[in-house]
Protein backbone atom coordinates (compact mmCIF):
# COMPACT_ATOMS: atom_id res chain seq x y z
CA UNK A 1 0.00 0.00 0.00
CA UNK A 2 1.69 3.61 -1.02
CA UNK A 3 2.19 5.91 1.90
CA UNK A 4 1.36 8.95 -0.13
CA UNK A 5 3.95 11.97 0.42
CA UNK A 6 4.93 14.40 -2.45
CA UNK A 7 3.01 14.10 -6.16
CA UNK A 8 1.06 11.53 -4.39
CA UNK A 9 -2.79 11.40 -5.95
CA UNK A 10 -5.06 9.93 -2.72
CA UNK A 11 -8.09 8.18 -4.83
CA UNK A 12 -11.61 9.38 -3.09
CA UNK A 13 -13.68 6.68 -2.19
CA UNK A 14 -17.35 5.80 -3.54
CA UNK A 15 -18.72 6.99 -0.83
CA UNK A 16 -21.36 9.58 -1.79
CA UNK A 17 -19.48 9.66 -5.37
CA UNK A 18 -23.07 10.91 -6.64
CA UNK A 19 -22.48 14.01 -5.10
CA UNK A 20 -18.72 14.64 -6.57
CA UNK A 21 -19.46 15.03 -10.33
CA UNK A 22 -17.71 15.86 -12.57
CA UNK A 23 -15.16 12.75 -12.59
CA UNK A 24 -11.15 12.89 -12.83
CA UNK A 25 -8.67 14.20 -10.87
CA UNK A 26 -9.22 17.25 -13.31
CA UNK A 27 -13.01 17.29 -13.22
CA UNK A 28 -12.63 16.80 -16.96
CA UNK A 29 -14.96 14.15 -16.92
CA UNK A 30 -18.72 14.86 -16.86
CA UNK A 31 -20.73 18.62 -17.00
CA UNK A 32 -20.45 20.69 -14.08
CA UNK A 33 -23.69 22.14 -13.66
CA UNK A 34 -23.75 24.61 -10.82
CA UNK A 35 -26.46 22.81 -9.21
CA UNK A 36 -25.93 22.08 -5.50
CA UNK A 37 -29.20 20.58 -5.40
CA UNK A 38 -29.75 16.92 -5.05
CA UNK A 39 -31.63 16.58 -8.40
CA UNK A 40 -28.66 18.86 -9.74
CA UNK A 41 -26.14 16.84 -8.71
CA UNK A 42 -27.63 13.34 -9.82
CA UNK A 43 -27.81 15.19 -12.95
CA UNK A 44 -24.23 15.87 -13.08
CA UNK A 45 -23.47 12.51 -11.42
CA UNK A 46 -25.37 10.58 -14.27
CA UNK A 47 -23.88 12.43 -16.76
CA UNK A 48 -20.26 11.70 -15.67
CA UNK A 49 -21.13 8.32 -14.79
CA UNK A 50 -22.05 7.77 -18.71
CA UNK A 51 -18.99 9.34 -19.96
CA UNK A 52 -17.29 6.97 -18.01
CA UNK A 53 -18.65 3.84 -18.88
CA UNK A 54 -19.48 4.64 -22.76
CA UNK A 55 -16.39 6.72 -24.10
CA UNK A 56 -17.71 7.43 -27.29
CA UNK A 57 -20.06 10.18 -25.30
CA UNK A 58 -16.83 12.39 -24.45
CA UNK A 59 -16.15 15.59 -25.84
CA UNK A 60 -12.85 15.14 -26.06
CA UNK A 61 -11.63 18.57 -24.21
CA UNK A 62 -9.16 20.25 -24.47
CA UNK A 63 -8.33 23.14 -21.92
CA UNK A 64 -6.63 26.63 -24.39
CA UNK A 65 -5.45 29.66 -23.17
CA UNK A 66 -7.99 32.69 -23.53
CA UNK A 67 -5.51 35.39 -24.84
CA UNK A 68 -2.30 36.05 -26.00
CA UNK A 69 0.52 36.44 -22.83
CA UNK A 70 3.95 35.54 -22.18
CA UNK A 71 5.94 32.94 -20.26
CA UNK A 72 9.02 34.43 -18.73
CA UNK A 73 12.00 32.44 -17.66
CA UNK A 74 14.86 33.31 -15.96
CA UNK A 75 18.06 31.67 -17.29
CA UNK A 76 21.12 33.29 -18.34
CA UNK A 77 19.13 36.62 -18.91
CA UNK A 78 15.21 36.38 -19.22
CA UNK A 79 13.78 34.92 -21.86
CA UNK A 80 10.37 35.51 -22.88
CA UNK A 81 8.21 32.88 -24.85
CA UNK A 82 5.21 34.14 -26.52
CA UNK A 83 2.01 32.10 -25.41
CA UNK A 84 -0.72 32.93 -28.47
CA UNK A 85 -4.69 32.48 -27.93
CA UNK A 86 -5.74 28.65 -28.02
CA UNK A 87 -2.53 26.82 -27.11
CA UNK A 88 -3.04 23.77 -25.40
CA UNK A 89 -2.93 24.40 -21.59
CA UNK A 90 -1.08 21.04 -20.81
CA UNK A 91 1.08 21.74 -23.97
CA UNK A 92 2.67 24.16 -21.18
CA UNK A 93 1.83 22.64 -17.98
CA UNK A 94 3.66 19.67 -19.14
CA UNK A 95 7.15 21.41 -20.12
CA UNK A 96 9.88 22.34 -17.74
CA UNK A 97 11.25 25.57 -19.70
CA UNK A 98 14.68 25.17 -17.51
CA UNK A 99 15.00 21.38 -18.63
CA UNK A 100 14.27 22.26 -22.27
CA UNK A 101 16.56 25.29 -22.44
CA UNK A 102 19.33 23.18 -21.12
CA UNK A 103 19.02 19.96 -22.55
CA UNK A 104 17.87 20.59 -25.51
CA UNK A 105 19.84 23.95 -25.89
CA UNK A 106 17.11 26.02 -26.94
CA UNK A 107 18.09 29.18 -25.65
CA UNK A 108 18.41 31.24 -29.55
CA UNK A 109 15.44 29.06 -30.43
CA UNK A 110 13.21 30.83 -27.80
CA UNK A 111 14.49 34.30 -28.27
CA UNK A 112 13.06 34.38 -31.44
CA UNK A 113 9.98 31.92 -31.48
CA UNK A 114 6.97 34.03 -33.08
CA UNK A 115 3.23 32.72 -31.63
CA UNK A 116 2.09 32.81 -35.07
CA UNK A 117 1.06 29.08 -36.73
CA UNK A 118 0.27 27.74 -33.60
CA UNK A 119 1.15 23.99 -33.01
CA UNK A 120 2.16 24.22 -36.60
CA UNK A 121 3.99 26.83 -36.37
CA UNK A 122 7.87 26.69 -34.72
CA UNK A 123 6.25 27.60 -31.08
CA UNK A 124 4.27 24.53 -30.95
CA UNK A 125 7.16 22.61 -32.61
CA UNK A 126 9.48 23.52 -29.92
CA UNK A 127 7.05 22.77 -27.16
CA UNK A 128 5.98 19.73 -28.35
CA UNK A 129 9.95 18.45 -27.86
CA UNK A 130 10.06 19.73 -24.60
CA UNK A 131 6.91 18.41 -23.72
CA UNK A 132 6.72 15.76 -20.91
CA UNK A 133 3.06 14.10 -21.91
CA UNK A 134 1.80 15.29 -25.50
CA UNK A 135 -1.43 14.26 -24.60
CA UNK A 136 -4.13 17.11 -24.63
CA UNK A 137 -7.28 15.38 -24.24
CA UNK A 138 -8.80 16.15 -20.28
CA UNK A 139 -11.20 13.48 -20.16
CA UNK A 140 -9.73 10.46 -21.98
CA UNK A 141 -8.95 9.22 -18.96
CA UNK A 142 -10.23 5.40 -17.77
CA UNK A 143 -12.48 3.27 -19.56
CA UNK A 144 -13.98 1.55 -16.81
CA UNK A 145 -16.65 -0.46 -17.12
CA UNK A 146 -16.49 -0.24 -21.29
CA UNK A 147 -16.82 -4.21 -21.30
CA UNK A 148 -19.71 -4.32 -19.41
CA UNK A 149 -22.90 -5.07 -21.53
CA UNK A 150 -25.31 -1.33 -21.55
CA UNK A 151 -27.93 -2.82 -18.93
CA UNK A 152 -25.37 -3.90 -16.48
CA UNK A 153 -23.82 0.11 -16.99
CA UNK A 154 -26.92 1.13 -16.07
CA UNK A 155 -27.46 -1.00 -13.23
CA UNK A 156 -23.93 0.15 -11.89
CA UNK A 157 -25.17 3.87 -12.20
CA UNK A 158 -28.30 3.21 -10.13
CA UNK A 159 -26.30 0.99 -7.61
CA UNK A 160 -23.43 3.28 -6.71
CA UNK A 161 -26.00 6.07 -5.97
CA UNK A 162 -26.38 4.07 -2.84
CA UNK A 163 -23.12 4.40 -1.63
Amino acid sequence: MASGGVGYYRTPSLVSVWATAPFLHNNALGKYNEDPSVEGRIDAYNDAMEKLLWSDKREGIISRTTQKSTLALSQRGIIKIPVPKGMPVNLLANINPREAVTDLNLVNLFKDLKPEGGLKGKLGRVLLRANKSPDFIEDKGHTFGSELSDEDKRALIEFVKTF
